[in-house]
């Protein structure tokens, strides 16, 4: 995808190396709207709450919610469980962007991920801003999308259409993300920056967001953990002329193309699971209520002995059945079935493996393995996606901080 596809009208991108990365590679990253943007944020729900997170955070709950003028974000150090520095380095990233772009502090987010517990190293924050700032282009989305990344294989860049019910099109949404390890659904365990050129007010972009979040970012699994860091930020500029509050059909039409990007970024990122050779979509039906179903569909997408057979393309329809049954939702085993990539292994009682195996075998090697389960007699259903657990993950996070 070029960059000139993912070009947003009023946003302004750019990238740096400051060296807060031991690898040398890009580690800022700075969106810049220079006519203002209105803004909508969900974080993570994390009891450890980096600095970045809560100057956020704070700026969104000012009333009222103030246009920003841009993003800076910095990979290498989460300033997270860093004392009364945190929320001190933090604020000047803000005033260090404010300075440089000529605005002021609190119409600038911040964003940090990598190690936690470290100082963040703000001289070299403060060299690397004005750096990227010096590379501000309408095409520097990819540059961005290569200085947020920690562990990610690649950068992570999506781009669609706002388009009405006839199909025409009135705006635009592109968005980068990162995150490959310490991802569950509780937020999104990640970063990522989603501009539109469609106008909307704050109170419409939260609805908007949060919506797409729960349907995206809130249903991958790669580890089960989540961290101090998640934040998920749609701005819009309203350069297309195209008013939210003109037509209901508008609005719905964003919300679609948001969730759109959204789950495909999603899903780019449990593929990217830290060496992750598969993933399983996991649909689990016949619940109570859909909450009900997610919760079982979470559970089985957590367990390492299930996400262990994924890796090893293993049909072990005994270990999905075991994480269904650990959660306190009402399960039927009379009702109980289980398929694999569309062959049925368990059946209401009855153990179909055997004479199944090779084509659940075969099933098994797909890049992504459809998993259905049925619970009960309910309409509630779900679908998580999760990758496989295996050898190179340990490797990546035995030897993360070394």
């Amino acid at each position: 995808m070029s960059d000139t596809e993912l070009t947003i009208d009023g946003v302004l991108c750019g990238a740096a190396t400051a060296g807060i990365k031991a690898s040398g590679n890009p580690d800022i990253a700075l969106f810049h709207f220079p006519d203002g943007a209105s803004w909508s944020a969900v974080t993570t729900r994390h009891q450890l709450k980096s600095a970045a997170v809560r100057w956020t955070e704070q700026l969104k709950r000012s009333s009222p919610r103030r246009p920003i003028k841009a993003i800076v974000v910095n990979s290498g150090n989460a300033n997270a469980c860093t004392g009364d520095d945190g929320p001190k380095a933090a604020k000047a990233m803000a005033r260090a962007v404010s300075q440089t772009l000529d605005c002021d502090e609190h119409e600038v987010l911040v964003s940090s991920t990598g190690v936690i517990g470290v100082p963040l190293p703000l001289h070299k924050i403060r060299a690397g801003i004005p750096a990227a700032a010096g590379s501000l282009t309408a095409s520097g989305w990819d540059d961005c999308a290569a200085a947020i990344m920690t562990t990610d294989d690649g950068s992570k860049v999506f781009t669609l259409p706002v388009q009405l019910a006839d199909g025409s099109a009135v705006g635009k949404v592109s968005g980068i993300a990162k995150g490959a390890g310490m991802i569950a659904p509780n937020m999104a365990t990640m970063l990522c920056y989603l501009c539109t050129d469609v106008e909307a007010l704050p109170s419409e972009l939260d609805d908007v967001l949060q919506t797409a979040v729960n349907h995206s970012f809130n249903r991958i699994i790669v580890d089960g953990d989540q961290s101090t860091n998640d934040t998920v930020v749609l701005v819009a500029t309203g350069k297309s002329q195209a008013k939210v509050l003109e037509r209901e059909e508008l609005v719905q039409a964003l919300e679609k193309a948001v969730q759109a990007v959204c789950q495909e970024l999603a899903l780019m990122i449990v593929r990217d699971g830290e060496g992750a050779r598969r993933i399983a979509r996991i649909t689990v039906e016949g619940a109570l209520s859909d909450t009900d179903a997610e919760i079982v569909a979470r559970e089985i997408g957590s367990s390492p002995l299930f996400k262990t057979a994924l890796y090893g393309a293993d049909p072990n329809w005994g270990r999905i059945a075991m994480a269904a049954g650990k959660t306190n939702v009402v399960l039927l085993e009379e009702m109980l079935e289980i398929e694999v990539g569309g062959v049925m292994l368990f059946r209401r009682g009855e153990n179909l493996a055997a004479e199944n195996l090779a084509e659940a075998e075969q099933a098994m090697q797909q890049d992504t393995v459809p998993i259905r389960v049925r619970i009960g007699k309910g309409n509630g259903a779900a679908t998580v996606w999760a990758s496989d657990l295996g050898y190179e993950y340990v490797r990546l996070n035995a030897e993360y901080t070394t």
